[in-house]
């Protein structure tokens, strides 16, 4: 069996999992990062309350915007982790 990418077609909605620890600064990176057309739900809250997670959908209008947007996530200082 080969690894092969699946077919998305562009332009879609795609969401992203984003985890951190500062709630209010997590959401206001996504929404720097994302702009104002993303729907942003706070999902979850760590049993410690340390972390929390949101769900993220945005429409993306092709795998390089989809891969960007992941990457600014990704490096964000207050951004733990994306899915």
């Amino acid at each position: 069996m080969l690894n092969k990418k699946p077919d998305i077609i562009y332009p879609c909605l795609w969401q992203y999992k984003v985890i951190g620890e500062d709630k209010l600064l997590v959401e206001e990176a996504i929404n720097r990062i994302c702009g104002g057309s993303a729907k942003i739900n706070h999902a979850n809250t760590s049993s410690s309350g340390k972390y929390h997670s949101f769900n993220v959908e945005l429409e993306v209008a092709d795998e390089q915007e989809r891969n960007n947007i992941f990457a600014k996530l990704q490096k964000h200082q207050y951004i733990k982790m994306v899915i």
